[in-house]
């Protein structure tokens, strides 16, 4: 943390924010006359009365600060940066507050003067690590603990275990180990790379064919080429990985993240390799095999669709998909999008602004003839919902007393039927309407604000507004598949008790699934998976719409041919 806190402020502080003076320290970190600078103003000040003194970060980073009745300046224990600028103070309580006039390396800083003791955060552009992480400093510099006394290394390893193999070609392998991660520059701002720290552990099995399946404490099974099978062989020869066979060294109570790691190997010649360390104890064929070969198996099954990030997984293989191969967005589609406005002349009574606004498609280039058909129909649909609300607004406004008006701030009302996005698919048509009410003075049912998503998806070859089932093979089907999922997924009740589903959960899907429009289930078209938008009248203890993530790979079975492509 510290290493990238220095980097940051050389990387990006010393360049974009400050125009503090640099100089070269050459007194090793953590002397009180390291670095260039003399000593600050009133150094000796009274302890437990000012924050102006030297103070030492209490790590092994050598930073420190010097502060003195109006300048505070920050120099680094391990390279040449420093700044300085002028504060201003603050009493709050038993703290005074330390407040410098522009960026600064550290943010909320303060002296606890019960504690004697200058405190301080990060900032996330400094420490790269999204910021605010204490720090203490001390008028004395740091003296670093004395490194924890482990007990001695119990060895069980089997003297007489076999080492020396003339075939390591392996049949199996069941691999658990703890991973720090893959080395990355430390003077860097740049976040590591992955695989991230952590404990992993693989079962993999080899196939006749020379192929593999290896599944992960992280992800489901996946396959493995032969190719990538013959170089986890490699890597086993290489190794000479028959020489950790027998080993069992561990030494009790060290750290989370000491080296270790548990193996089990059976060879194709029948014979096991079994071998188990931590600490000191972890051998050096281990090592020189255990990055190469998780590096190889960990970005397998990011090759097969393993999300890292979210840690979600779908597969990569050729697969029936809803069309979106060929996405077309917005602007990509030639089609146009214009609000229309109504503000009505016929309004009277106090002063406030009142007006909606709905939406208007057209295509300039008649590319959609048939599509354009139900799109107008829709908007003339919403142009006679937003006249509706118009004068329900205007009536609500209008018995608002007039005492309340003299008291408000700003006077406005509006009703908004908007297109938030729109995409074309291959022949599916997918667009969303944002609906919105909002009046300044939180009169009638929607108050301050009410606002929700109407989702539509349309065929642009015969303007047919689709239900979520026509992308399936029937109703049923895929009614079945989100009760079971859905159910199994989220339980019948809340920690709170409540029930998650309606009681009739299993029906109310199926009657919901052949619903088009919003009436029914609104559907996102990922190239990887269908996001859900399942209507909250199915979910009681839900006061929205609630999302659901499918991935195509759950769903091969009872896709529809019509609006799907393998690809």
């Amino acid at each position: 943390m510290n290493k990238l806190i220095i980097a940051a402020a050389v990387g990006v502080i010393g360049v974009l924010f400050f125009t503090a003076c640099h100089k070269d320290v050459n007194t090793p970190a953590g002397s009180p006359a390291a670095g260039t600078s003399s000593a600050p103003e009133s150094v000796a000040a009274p302890k437990g009365d000012s924050p102006v003194g030297i103070w030492y970060e209490q790590n092994d980073s050598g930073d420190r600060l010097e502060i003195t009745k109006d300048k505070i300046k920050y120099i680094s224990g391990r390279n040449n940066f420093e700044d300085e600028m002028k504060y201003k103070s603050a009493k709050q309580g038993d703290k005074i507050l330390i407040e410098p006039e522009d960026f600064f390396i550290y943010e909320d800083i303060s002296y606890d003067r019960k504690q004697d003791m200058v405190i301080g955060y990060t900032m996330s552009h400094t420490d790269g690590d999204g910021g605010h992480h204490y720090l203490e400093f001390l008028r004395v510099p740091y003296i670093a603990p004395p490194p924890p006394v482990y007990p001695d290394a119990v060895d069980k390893s089997d003297p007489n275990a076999k080492k020396d193999f003339e075939d390591l070609t392996v049949r199996s392998m069941k691999l658990s180990f703890y991973d720090k991660g893959i080395p990355y520059d430390i003077n860097s701002s740049m976040a590591p790379e992955p695989p991230y720290e952590d404990h992993y552990s693989y079962d993999l099995k080899v196939l006749e064919d020379g192929t593999g399946l290896v599944s992960s404490s992280f992800c489901r099974e996946i396959e493995l080429t032969k190719e990538q099978v013959d170089e986890l062989q490699k890597l086993v020869r290489e190794a000479d990985l028959g020489q950790i066979n027998g080993i069992d060294i561990h030494t009790a109570d060290v750290p989370y993240d000491a080296p270790e790691y548990d193996a089990e190997i059976e060879l194709a010649s029948g014979d096991m390799i079994r071998s188990s360390a931590n600490w000191d104890g972890v051998p050096e064929n281990w090592k020189q095999f255990q990055e190469p070969a998780h590096h190889l198996l960990f970005f397998a099954f990011v090759d097969a669709g393993y999300h890292y990030n979210g840690g979600s997984f779908h597969s990569t293989k050729p697969m029936k998909r809803v069309q979106s191969s060929n996405r077309l967005y917005r602007a990509e589609t030639g089609l146009k999008e214009d609000e229309v406005y109504i503000k009505p002349d016929w309004k009277k009574g106090y002063e406030y602004s009142l007006d909606t606004h709905y939406f208007k498609f057209s295509d300039p280039e008649n590319r959609y003839p048939v599509l354009m058909k139900t799109l107008d129909a829709l908007s003339d649909k919403y142009r006679k919902t937003a006249e509706e609300q118009l004068k329900k607004d205007y009536e609500m406004m209008e018995k608002i007393p007039k005492n309340v008006w003299k008291k408000a701030d700003r006077k406005y009302c509006y009703s908004l039927f908007a297109v938030d996005q729109w995409e074309l698919n291959g022949r599916l048509f997918r667009f969303t309407v944002s609906v919105g009410f909002s009046n300044s003075l939180g009169a009638g049912d929607n108050g301050c604000g009410r606002y929700y998503y109407d989702h539509y998806l349309i065929d642009a070859e015969t303007g047919e507004i689709l239900s979520l089932s026509d992308l399936f093979v029937s109703p049923e089907a895929i009614s079945s598949f989100l009760s079971e999922q859905m159910i199994g997924r989220y339980g019948t009740h809340n920690e709170a008790g409540k029930r998650v589903h309606r009681d009739d959960f299993p029906r109310a899907v199926a009657e919901v699934v052949k619903q088009p429009g919003p009436e029914g289930i609104g559907c996102t078209i990922g190239y990887d998976e269908l996001t859900l938008w399942m209507p909250g009248q199915l979910f009681p203890s839900e006061d929205s719409s609630l999302m659901e993530i499918i991935y195509y790979d759950e769903l091969q079975d009872i896709l529809s041919d019509r609006y799907t492509e393998v690809w």
